[in-house]
């Protein structure tokens, strides 16, 4: 999933199979298209869907850009990181 938030943060229109953690970063394909695993017609007709509608392909990524500004942004990673600590921290002194 990193590399498709990479890309995504950078403009880069994605194409991505659905599988494991991908869906998540994808928005479930709100920002980029998901192509099921093994099926290479499939993929081959994303990528021509891509190539031939700009306007789509420009409305993905600018969804793209602001979903992972807004979900995996430095600050945010960190806000949610520390609540997880300090959960994990609240549990633990309230077992003692």
């Amino acid at each position: 999933g990193v590399a498709n938030l990479e890309a995504l943060m950078n403009g880069i229109p994605v194409i991505t199979s659905q599988v494991g953690g991908i869906p998540e970063t994808m928005a479930q394909g709100a920002n980029g298209w998901m192509v099921p695993p093994g099926q290479a017609d499939k993929l081959a007709d994303t990528i021509r869907h891509v190539l031939t509608n700009p306007a789509e392909r420009q409305e993905k990524q600018q969804k793209g850009y602001d979903y992972v500004s807004q979900k995996f942004a430095f600050e945010k990673v960190l806000e949610r990181f520390v609540e997880v600590l300090q959960q994990y921290h609240e549990d633990y002194f309230r077992i003692k």
